[in-house]
C-alpha cells in the first residue's frame, strides 16, 4: 500500500481523533449547560469504540492521564479475552461494592434498632437476637433492667453484673441520642 497506510498508522490516526473528541466532550461535560448530556454520550461512544469495536479489529487503546491514548496492534482474540477479563473484574468489583453498601445499610439499621430499645428493656429475652445474644441468655432482672441471673437461674458474678451495668449505661447514652 501507499506510505502511511499501514495498520499501525491507521490505528494511531483513529486514536488521535478519539483523543480530540474525548477532550472536547470532557470540556463540554464539565462546563455543564445544554450540551452536557450530549457530551456524556460522546464520552460513552468513545469508551465503546475503545472497549467494544477496536479490540475486535486487533487495536488496543489505553487511555493515559495525559489525554493522549496509547495505541497498539495485537491479536483480536487476545484483546477480546482481555476485555472479557476486565468486564468480569468490573462486575465483581461492582457486586462487592453493592454488598458492602448493603451490609453497611443493614448495620446502620440494626444500630438504629438497638438504640431505639429503652435501656431498661435491653436485656429482655425479646431483644436477644437484636443485641447478638443467645436466646434466653439472661433470667431475672433487677429494677433497672440489669440481669442478676443467667437463663438457667444461676446468679451472675459481681464482675459480670458490673460489665452488664456498663453496657446498660452505654445503651442509655445511645437511647438518649435517638430520643433527642
Amino acid at each position: 500500500g501507499a506510505a502511511g497506510t499501514d495498520p499501525q498508522s491507521l490505528a494511531t490516526a483513529l486514536s488521535t481523533f478519539r483523543d480530540d473528541v474525548r477532550r472536547r466532550a470532557g470540556e463540554a461535560a464539565k462546563a455543564g449547560g445544554e450540551g452536557a448530556g450530549s457530551a456524556k454520550e460522546m464520552l460513552a461512544l468513545c469508551d465503546s469504540l475503545r472497549d467494544d469495536v477496536l479490540p475486535s479489529l486487533g487495536v488496543k487503546v489505553e487511555d493515559q492521564p495525559s489525554g493522549v491514548a496509547r495505541c497498539n496492534l495485537d491479536d483480536p482474540k487476545v484483546l477480546l479475552a482481555d476485555q472479557a477479563k476486565k468486564r468480569e473484574a468490573a462486575a465483581k468489583a461492582a457486586a462487592e461494592k453493592e454488598g458492602k453498601a448493603k451490609a453497611a445499610a443493614e448495620a446502620k439499621a440494626a444500630e438504629a434498632a438497638r438504640a431505639a430499645v429503652p435501656p431498661s428493656q435491653m436485656f429482655a429475652a425479646e431483644h436477644d437476637a437484636l443485641f447478638g445474644r443467645e436466646q434466653g441468655q439472661y433470667g431475672a432482672l433487677d429494677a433497672d433492667g440489669v440481669p442478676t441471673a443467667d437463663g438457667a437461674g444461676e446468679p451472675l458474678s459481681k464482675s459480670a453484673i458490673k460489665k452488664l451495668k456498663k453496657m446498660l449505661d452505654k445503651q442509655k447514652k445511645l437511647h438518649e441520642k435517638v430520643k433527642a
